[in-house]
């Protein structure tokens, strides 16, 4: 998916409306995976929290 330009689902710009990111949670040097994007082309579509290219709740937690 990457190699068609997809972004992961939690790095929208409008991801804190759907998902909360507990930083101190992440283990340490992991913290990139959860930057956000200032801007992405979505095609429209709404957040997806069940999209293949979201990362699981517990992903790169301590």
């Amino acid at each position: 998916m990457h190699a068609l330009g997809f972004w992961h689902e939690q790095s929208r710009p409008d991801r804190d409306n759907f998902v909360k990111i507990l930083k101190e949670n992440i283990i340490a040097g992991k913290e990139h995976n959860f930057n956000k994007r200032n801007s992405i082309d979505s095609l429209g579509s709404p957040y997806d929290l069940q999209s293949i290219m979201h990362y699981g709740g517990n992903a790169f937690s301590k």
